[in-house]
């Protein structure tokens, strides 16, 4: 029942006029992936302050009826577990294409995968973690943000031996005196620019349970170096 009522699009959808705020909220989608319509619609709102919600969720069905947008049936299984859920959106190819089009991208260097709409549950509920947090530093505007880089476009590898007393921090007693690499890839590395005009940087990393303590020891302890080194440079 819910394929049929939140997933199946009409064989002839309506003929539609873009408005500017489409191609906001198609540029968002690409820049975070996935987002529920309550969160898009506050960022396009950024840029369209007298926006009205209903207009703008009209749209967003429009444009997932017309093949602009996708719909992750994995979310499915976020539907069932909330009463206050709200329906995940993400660019489709046709979307990744006109938005392309339409600013002169090059549509190889846009966010928009091929799987995207297939994702997995836990990967799903991943993405719009780190989606939620974003938006939370962007609708806040304390900050500019300078950059955001997801999905493994930042790594370093450290290659370290842990001495006894950073060990006994990390609790993972196995790891003493034994040659360790590690790569870091956060899940997001971003650069926020207050209002005084400082910049800092941050790695972003979302756990939901589902790492050991082994591999999470092994990260802080890689992190530590990695700012260390930083720290020497």
């Amino acid at each position: 029942m819910l394929i049929k009522r939140y997933f199946t699009r009409p064989k002839e959808p309506r003929r539609m006029r873009w408005q500017e705020y489409d191609w906001t909220a198609l540029k968002i989608l690409n820049d975070y992936r996935f987002l529920t319509t309550p969160i898009l619609y506050q960022l396009v709102k950024l840029q369209h302050p007298n926006l009205p919600f209903e207009t703008f969720r009209h749209r967003i069905t429009i444009l997932w009826r017309s093949g602009f947008l996708e719909r992750p049936k994995e979310q499915i299984s976020l539907m069932v577990r909330s009463d206050d859920f709200h329906i995940v959106m993400c660019l489709s190819r046709d979307g990744a294409e006109m938005l392309a089009n339409h600013f002169g991208l090059d549509e190889e260097k846009l966010s928009w995968r091929a799987d995207q709409e297939k994702v997995g549950f836990r990967l799903l509920e991943h993405q719009l973690s780190v989606a939620r947090f974003r938006a939370t530093i962007e609708l806040s505007q304390a900050f500019k943000i300078l950059f955001w880089l997801s999905d493994g476009q930042y790594y370093q590898t450290i290659h370290f031996r842990p001495t006894t007393e950073e060990q006994k921090k990390i609790t993972e007693a196995e790891y003493i005196g034994a040659q360790v690499k590690e790569t870091i890839r956060p899940d997001s590395f971003f650069g926020l620019v207050n209002k005084d005009g400082q910049t800092n940087f941050y790695a972003l990393e979302i756990d939901r349970g589902t790492q050991v303590l082994k591999t999470m020891a092994r990260k802080y302890l890689a992190y530590y170096k990695l700012i260390k080194n930083l720290e020497r440079e």
